[in-house]
């Protein structure tokens, strides 16, 4: 792609308001790509004024071409494997992982070429996948390797690339190998923060920051965790290899402080988020809708048994009959409670 030629250009519709509305575009690999629309004013004026704000648009997103050229680190999407490669080896990755990586970021090398990282475009990534017609599979090892790629070169310079390209894995992590929608901690952050209400922010929080499995977690006491230092230590007596959390959000910190600090980490603090649940139901209904109760009733009666959720649930009067109704159905799959990862992080996190 090299350095990116911007020329905005404005297409008009109208809306039902009855007011025009400016869709701004550019032009990239022969294609137009949408930036941004602005109801303003009519005439030559307003189009003006959606171009000048796409514009500005655009150079905050990417940097203006001046900058893309001249910022340090900042180059072709093959400038920095040997780099990345080197990080994964002092992180003392497998050598089959390592291998993996560099044989997916090689096939990438030769279809995307010279591509810029920060103007890596997801729709030439999936038709690359695609040309290659080796399979789904396939595809998801390519995006994996390309997800902690993308990771590092946001961790390492925030110039370099946009955050949580492909949601899949961060080098950070304990355990990088895992293919499963792992988040960041800034990822996270921004999520969680976005939730009007700390049900929603449940314990599961833990499982995603740690990325570590549901039995390991279940075995995780209250002696791993310094609050002084805000770390949770995760020794290798847990898992098979040792790893800290660290920085994370702040608010993850007030519940684990406010949860009673006795047996299981996982238990305290879900019991501490459900008593939270119960108690300001009607609050989070209202705020929330339909979508809020019945995420809960799915995460309460996988962790809370079935018949004690559906119970529990149906206490509210802001329940209707056809919503009492889905709880039971999704509480319900042959006979006993299941969720599977990635709808929890569907849920949870409204991806």
């Amino acid at each position: 792609m090299g350095s990116r030629n911007i020329a905005p250009t404005v297409r008009i519709k109208k809306d039902q308001s009855k007011k025009l509305k400016f869709r701004v575009y550019y032009r990239e690999s022969g294609r137009n790509v949408y930036v941004s629309s602005h109801a303003t004013r009519t005439g030559k004026d307003g189009a003006e004024a959606a171009k000048k704000k796409a514009q500005d648009d655009l150079d905050a997103r990417y940097g203006t071409a001046e900058e893309e050229t001249s910022a340090p680190g900042v180059g072709g999407f093959s400038d920095h494997i040997d780099e990345f490669i080197k990080y994964c080896k002092g992180k003392k990755l497998a050598p089959a992982t390592i291998g993996f990586y560099e044989e997916k970021l090689g096939f990438l090398v030769n279809k995307l070429g010279r591509a810029s990282l920060r103007n890596l475009d997801r729709n030439r990534v999936k038709l690359a996948i695609k040309s290659a017609n080796n399979g789904p599979t396939w595809g998801k090892g390519i995006l994996g390797a390309l997800s902690a790629y993308m990771n590092w070169g946001y961790s390492r310079a925030v110039p370099l690339c946009p955050p949580s390209f492909t949601k899949f894995i961060d080098l950070e992590h304990p355990r990088p190998t895992r293919h499963k929608n792992y988040y960041t901690v800034e990822e996270v952050r921004a999520l969680m923060n976005h939730c009007k209400d700390d049900a929603r922010r449940y314990p599961m929080a833990l499982k995603f920051f740690a990325g570590i499995r549901t039995e390991e977690l279940n075995r995780l006491t209250w002696d791993y965790i310094d609050f002084r230092s805000q770390t949770i230590y995760i020794p290798e007596t847990i898992g098979k290899t040792a790893g800290n959390m660290e920085a994370l959000p702040d608010i993850l910190w007030h519940w684990l402080d406010g949860a009673p600090q006795t047996g299981r980490v996982y238990d305290g603090v879900a019991r501490y988020v459900l008593r939270n649940v119960r108690r300001n139901i009607e609050e989070i209904t209202e705020y929330h809708g339909a979508t809020s109760r019945r995420t809960f009733a799915t995460y309460a009666s996988n962790h809370f048994g079935v018949e004690r959720t559906r119970k529990w649930m149906r206490q509210s009067d802001k329940l209707t009959t056809l919503e009492q109704k889905y709880i039971g159905c999704v509480t319900h799959r042959k006979n006993k409670p299941y969720i599977a990862t990635n709808e929890v992080s569907k849920c949870y996190f409204e991806i």
